[in-house]
């Protein structure tokens, strides 16, 4: 979430700033470590499945460079969690510690994420719910140890 981090870049927020960091970077260095101990293949990259499919999205050029992207550098076994769902869930709760109606709008959009994850055949359906166990998680796990950056008490 670009607008987070320059509001408080511009701001002078240094404190929430790296507060807000420390929370998302934790949180997606769990994604990395789920992706090498459980490597899950995406529908995508199964063939059975992606044979289910109803074929490629439209988008113009977008989707083109989307695929293009996708078949020259994604990451294998990289599915499960979701690091998409789980990057909005700990965005989100940023947000509503530090810009409360933020966090609320941005809590409108997590179902979305999730759905449009398995939509789109990036996901199977067990991976956005546990893109949010772990959002919830990792926030739960690490808030305590950076929450004085905030100006709370340790």
């Amino acid at each position: 979430m670009p607008g987070i981090v320059l509001t408080l870049l511009i701001s002078g927020k240094r404190r929430q700033l790296v507060y807000a960091l420390s929370l998302v970077s934790f949180t997606y260095l769990g994604n990395f470590v789920f992706f090498l101990l459980l490597p899950t293949l995406g529908p995508q990259l199964i063939p059975e499945i992606a044979k289910l499919g109803g074929g490629s999205y439209s988008g113009y050029w977008i989707a083109a460079a989307t695929r293009w992207i996708q078949s020259n550098g994604g990451a294998i076994g990289g599915a499960f969690p979701s690091s998409h769902v789980s990057g909005a869930v700990i965005w989100t709760l940023v947000a509503l510690d530090l810009n409360r109606p933020l966090g609320v709008c941005l809590a409108l959009l997590v179902p979305g994420i999730a759905v449009s994850t398995v939509y789109l055949g990036y996901h199977h359906a067990l991976d956005p719910l546990a893109g949010i166990l772990w959002g919830f998680l990792a926030y739960g796990l690490i808030k305590p140890s950076c929450y004085y950056l905030v100006g709370g008490k340790r």
